[in-house]
């Protein structure tokens, strides 16, 4: 995570600053998650992901134009809530339309995947980063995810 960053170069944060930063995005995914159950009753898990994405998308373009501390909690909070309705979704859609024989290998694959992208994930947002800022970066991740909203939206259209 860079947020700590972020703040250190956007407003001089403390610690306890980047710190209440980052547990303010656990707790926003921590109670979108905790709804996931009562939105899958309302919405198909393409319309979530479409969701899932948008605000993450949302988030990371908040992130990436404010410049006040109170902003970037804000669109932190926004990326946050967008995490935690992809996290159980891609656990609960792939659960109940893969074929019980092949759950194992495929959560499996999703774990790894995961695990894999948090790897990975310093070893290409740090040089971009240096080289087009923080900021820009955070601005590129939400128009990604903002792309990724509008292809899940594609899909949806496709499928009706």
């Amino acid at each position: 995570m860079q947020i700590p960053f972020y703040l250190q170069q956007l407003i001089n944060a403390n610690a306890s600053q980047s710190g209440l930063a980052i547990a303010l995005a656990t707790l926003a995914t921590s109670i979108s998650a905790l709804s996931y159950q009562r939105l899958k009753a309302r919405f198909t898990f393409t319309n979530i992901y479409a969701i899932a994405f948008g605000l993450m998308g949302i988030g990371y373009l908040v992130i990436s134009v404010v410049r006040s501390y109170e902003l970037v909690l804000i669109g932190l909070a926004i990326a946050g809530l967008g995490v935690g309705l992809l996290m159980p979704n891609m656990n609960v859609c792939l659960t109940s339309s893969t074929p019980t024989a092949l759950r194992g290998r495929i959560l499996g694959g999703l774990t790894t995947s995961f695990f894999l992208g948090q790897f990975v994930s310093p070893l290409v947002s740090q040089p971009l980063s240096q080289w087009v800022g923080l900021g820009t970066t955070y601005g590129l991740a939400g128009g990604l995810m903002l792309v990724m909203n509008v292809i899940t939206y594609g899909v949806m259209v496709r499928w009706k």
